[in-house]
Order: structure tokens, then sequence, then C-alpha cells
């Protein structure tokens, strides 16, 4: 077979042959040749790898030749052709020819192959171009249907104009809402779908638009098809060409009947909510997401000085100025507020300060405002002056302390009188076999025997009432503590969070030093709050005769030989160190109303759980008590073991 049989196959190719089919006629073409054992056309990878070797493709991709493999008929080794198909230096694929038989592929053989692989190529890229050409014509088919589905799917009703707003298409939704044709909707036949007492409304603002040739809108009534009539808000936007200037008009009609009455309920509610807010005995004000004032109920007006009206989008920290326990001002009082869990028996306490400067002591709580999408759009603050309530509060703490004291009072009575009811009949008994010892004695002669028995019996009588004493000791002391690991700083928390409103009481400010290291004990919780409570109203009992407008309670954790210590300081009037040693006796008191008790039984708790108690004063500048406490057993070992 020649070449020029192998070209007449080619150019019986079908005019919508693809690429393999083309290159499939090319291989069957060469295997004519009676020399080919073997033909196939190899296309490049689109992933860019080789597909022959690496010194075989920079060949053939520089000189655009074949490239000849001599083989070797004795070896066994095949003798190969590669011929690029080239269309204008780009090469398409290869085609690749091979024989077992020959040496090598002669010249003659080669030009044949290689116009062969021409042609091909020829054709390879206009099958290419046609399939890209069916594919954009397709894609573009599908776009201009999804188009027109998209514009007829739309929930709104679509149309265009020219530029001199004369109506051209419109979309599905229109025709069928409206119930007329197309024919009947075109030019201005549009109009007569507006309500007639809008029509005139909407035609002078559609001219406003065409004159000026600007984006608008405008809300209006149109009539359904069934005669109803529902307010639409209508949209129209200018398309203009390469030189700026108008050449058609598209608009959307979106119906907003239902917004509209969404609004009005909503505005009805917020009306509502403001009538309600407003006959509440709570003070109430609420901001937006940007911290400015939106409202102020009656309340709050008076409690603040400032109106509404006078209020309105101002920044709340403006209006509403919190005084802090340190007497400083609340910054941004609404971060505060809801960054703050509130107290549920005596809420968040502050200062307000009124626009006239005048202050109240007020309790407040706050909560935003979340949307639909959990979104903060503003908070929600609500207090109340609360003078009246800390007076009651104030009088009934009084209450308390007295109650307590005669509570106090009427136990040390009643453990006096066990004492005295459970000592006497020992104390009888001694003194009568005592007597009969003496009389035994001073008889004649003496009765040496009956003496001695006499003295055994009170020795015996003695020995009871000691343990009689001690039975009583314990029973006042609540027996052993209870002892178990603890974490001293969250008993000395639990502490302060009890005292908080009587320290607030006596405007005193508690600052916390913790060491993380210091902070598990060993020891019975009850009892060391205890503790921890005598010394705090101590101090700030001690502090409340203080020149010192500021009062601090210092509360201070440490590591101290291997001991837990806890220190509390005052910068109150101070002990007299010529009397401080003795502050840890039994009713011994600097106070006028105390029974001098409470450090007493401290000592007693502290000393109970293997611990030690101890002051240091100076006239004038404060004292500090101070207390250790082992730490678990765990703890101690640890602490024992160097460290690797």
């Amino acid at each position: 077979m020649d070449a020029t049989e192998g070209m007449r196959l080619l150019r019986a190719l079908s005019a919508d042959a693809d690429r393999d089919r083309v290159a499939d006629v090319l291989a069957n073409a060469c295997l004519k040749f009676e020399v080919v054992e073997w033909a196939e056309v190899v296309f490049l990878p689109e992933d860019g790898s080789d597909p022959f070797p690496s010194s075989v493709m920079s060949s053939l991709l520089e000189t655009r030749m074949p490239v000849a493999v001599a083989g070797n008929v004795g070896s066994g080794l095949p003798c190969e052709l590669l011929v690029p198909l080239l269309v204008r230096e780009e090469v398409l694929g290869i085609l690749k020819i091979g024989s077992s038989t020959l040496v090598a592929i002669e010249g003659d053989l080669t030009n044949a192959f290689e116009n062969l692989a021409s042609y091909a190529a020829l054709r390879i890229e206009k099958a290419t171009v046609d399939s890209e050409l069916r594919q954009s014509q397709e894609r573009a088919r599908l776009s201009e249907w999804e188009l027109r589905l998209s514009w007829d799917m739309l929930p709104a009703h679509a149309w265009h104009t020219s530029p001199d707003g004369r109506l051209e298409a419109v979309n599905q939704q229109w025709l069928s809402y409206f119930g007329l044709t197309e024919e009947e909707s075109m030019g201005f036949g549009y109009m007569q779908v507006f309500h007639p007492d809008d029509r005139e409304r909407v035609q002078v603002l559609w001219t406003g638009l065409l004159t000026n040739e600007v984006a608008g809108g405008v809300e209006a009534r149109m009539v359904r098809r069934d005669g109803a009539s529902r307010t639409f808000l209508l949209r129209a936007v200018p398309i203009r060409d390469e030189s700026g200037k108008v050449i058609k008009w598209y608009g959307l009609n979106t119906d907003v009947e239902d917004l509209k009455i969404a609004q009005n309920r909503i505005q009805e509610s917020e009306q509502r909510y403001a009538a309600t807010l407003s006959s509440i005995r709570d003070a109430v004000i609420s901001t937006d997401d940007q911290g400015r004032l939106t409202f102020l109920n009656p309340v709050a007006e008076k409690l603040t000085g400032w109106t509404q009206q006078e209020a309105a989008d101002k920044p709340v920290e403006d209006i509403f100025k919190l005084i802090d326990e340190a007497h400083q001002l609340v910054v941004d009082p609404v971060s505060v507020i809801l960054g703050r869990e509130a107290d549920l028996a005596i809420g968040n306490q502050y200062a307000l300060r009124s626009k006239v400067g005048s202050e109240v002591v007020i309790d407040l709580s706050g909560a935003p405002i979340i949307d639909s999408r959990g979104e903060m759009k503003g908070s929600v603050l609500v207090f109340r002056d609360i003078t009246q309530r800390n007076e009651t509060s104030d009088a009934l703490r009084k209450s308390k302390e007295d109650l307590a004291r005669m509570s106090r009072l009427t136990a040390i009575g009643e453990l006096a009188v066990s004492v005295a009811h459970e000592m006497n009949q020992p104390f009888m008994a001694i003194v009568t076999n005592a007597a009969a010892s003496m009389s035994w004695l001073k008889a004649s002669p003496p009765n040496i025997e009956e003496a001695v028995q006499a003295i055994d019996w009170v020795l015996r009588d003695g020995h009871r009432a000691g343990e009689v004493l001690s039975g009583i000791l314990a029973l006042a002391r609540n027996s052993r503590p209870k002892v178990e690991p603890l974490s001293i700083r969250g008993v000395i928390e639990e502490v302060l969070l009890l005292t908080k409103s009587e320290l607030r009481q006596k405007d005193v400010l508690v600052e916390t030093a913790y060491d993380s290291t210091a902070d598990a004990v060993n020891g019975d919780r009850i009892q060391l709050q205890q503790v921890l409570i005598n010394l705090l109203m101590n101090g700030a009992d001690a502090m409340a005769a203080s020149a010192d407008e500021r009062r601090v309670l210092h509360v201070v954790t440490s590591r101290s030989n291997g001991l837990i210590q806890v220190s509390i300081s005052d910068n109150g009037v101070g002990l007299d160190p010529d009397t401080a040693d003795r502050a840890f006796e039994a009713f011994f008191t600097t106070k006028a109303t105390g029974i001098g008790m409470g450090l007493s039984i401290c000592r007693s708790i502290i000393e109970a759980h293997g611990g030690h108690i101890w002051v240091t004063a100076e006239k004038d500048t404060g004292s500090t008590f101070s207390f250790t406490l082992p730490p678990p057993p765990s703890s101690q070992e640890r602490s024992a073991t160097p460290e690797e």
C-alpha cells in the first residue's frame, strides 16, 4: 500500500469524526504498509507528563521532526518511528510506528508517514474546534434557558422597557398575577395595573427617572387579576452601553404588603412595650448595639435626672453614671453589667450619680437583646433605688447582731450553769471526804486507816471532776473537727461572698493576693469559715473609726516553712502592742460591746487543725492577723521531695 491509499482513508472520514476516530483511522492507514507491524497515536497527557523518555520528547518538541529509534534484528530490538502531529508548530500528539523486521525505516516511508500525520493533525484540530463550538453552543443554550427560567421563577414581577419607558418584556409572574396578555401589557399598557389613586403619582416619579436617567423606586398599590390591591415596592435601574447611553431599563416589583403589616404590628408591640415599661416601679433603660441610649422609662428619668428626649442617642455612660465599690466611675456600664452574674440576694449594687450630681444606691441587672441569628443588637438594664431597703437591712442586721450577742451570752450562761451543776456533786463529795479525813486524823488516837481511805475518796472524786469538765469542754467545742482536703482560696472566696453585704455596708474594700502554690490544706470547712469571718469582721470593725477614707482589707495566701499561711490586714486603729499578746485570751476585748470570745475560739480551731495563729500590730497603723495550716499529706511529701 502507498501513501495515496492512506490519505484516501483519512479523507473518507465523516465531517463529524472526533479526535479518537481520526487517530484510529491514521493508525489503521499506517498498518496497511507491509513493513509496519504496529501503529498508534499517543496524545500528550493534560498533566504535562512525558509519554516517552525525556531525551526523545526533547528532540520531538525542539525539532518538530520525526525521531527514529534504530533496531537490531539479531537482538530482537524493534525499530520505531515517532512522528509528531503538528498544527502551526503545536504538537497535538505522536504517531508511533514500529517494526521488528527492519533496522531503520527508510526516508521515503518517513515522508509518507509525516504527510499522513500532518493531514490527521488538521482533522484532529478541526474535530477539537467543532467539539468546543458544539459545547459552547450547548452552554449558551442552557444559559439562555436557565436565565429565562430564573426570570420566570423570580418571586416578584420582573420587567424591562425601552429607553423611553415602553414595556418590552415581563416574566411569567407578572402575567399570572395581573391576568394580562403580553400584548395588553406592552408599551404603556402596564399603567392600568396600578390602583387609580396611585397611578398619577407613579407616572410622575417614573417620568422623573426616565428624564434624569437615574435608578429609583416607589411604593404603590397594584391591582391583582381578582381586583384585590396589595402594596408593592417598585425598583427600576437603567442599563447603559459603553458610551454611557441608556439602552434599557430593568425593574422588579416586590410584594411588601405582609412586610408593612408586620412593621405595623412591630410598631404596635413597641408601643405596648414602652407603655408597660413606663408603668412599672423599676427603672428601665435600653441601648442599641453601639451602646447608645434608646429608651428611659419615667422611673429611670427620675433617678438619672435626664428625660427621654434629652438622652436619646447619647452614649449610655454619659447618662447612666455608675460608681463602683472603689469609688471609681464605671467607664462601660453595659459591658460590666452584662459580664457579671447578679447576686440573687442583693443584685449588683452601685451608686448612681444623677445629672445634678446627687447619688443613690441601686441594685442593677441587665440582659442582652439577641436577634434570630444570635447577634447582640442592644441591651436592657433594670435598676431600683434600694436606699430604703438598705436602711431596713441595716436595722435587721443590727437586730441579728443583738440576737447573736444575746445567744452568745445565753450559751455562756448555759455553759456556766452546766459546769456548776455537774461539778457541784464531785466538789461536795471532796469537801465531805476531806472533812472526814481531818476528823480521823484529829482523833485520839488518830485513825490512820480511816483517814487514808477518806483521802483516797478525795482523789477519786477529783479525777471524776476532771472527767466531767473534759466532757463539758468537748461538748462546747463540738467534738473534733471534720478534716478533709480543701482549697483555702475557695474557702476565702466563699466567706467573701457571705460577708459581701456587711463589708459593703461598712464601706470596706477587699483586695486579695493568692499564691497558686499555697492552696491545698487539710481542714474543716465550716470551722475555717468561722475563723475567716471573725477575722474579716474584726478588721472591718477596726476601720470603722479610722480617719482614712479608703478602708481596705488585704487577704493574702503564701507558703511558709512547708505550711499554708493566710494573712488578713486592715488599715484601722490597730492594737496596742502592750495588749496584743492578750488578743486571743477568752473574755479579753477592745470593743465596747464585745465579749472577748471570738479570737479565743479562732485560736482553738486553728490549733485543733495543727496550725498556729498570731497578730502583728502597731498603734494607729492597723493590724495583721495570720494563721497557718498544714497541707494534705500528699502535698507535704511533694514539697519535701527535691526536684530532679
